[in-house]
């Protein structure tokens, strides 16, 4: 989860947007 948030936030937007769906998956 954390990995993922990361990546958010070095991908930007884009990131940001995958880690709105990965946490509503979850």
């Amino acid at each position: 989860m954390q990995v993922v948030y990361f990546n958010s936030y070095y991908q930007g937007v884009t990131g940001r947007t995958f880690y709105v769906i990965f946490q509503q998956e979850n």
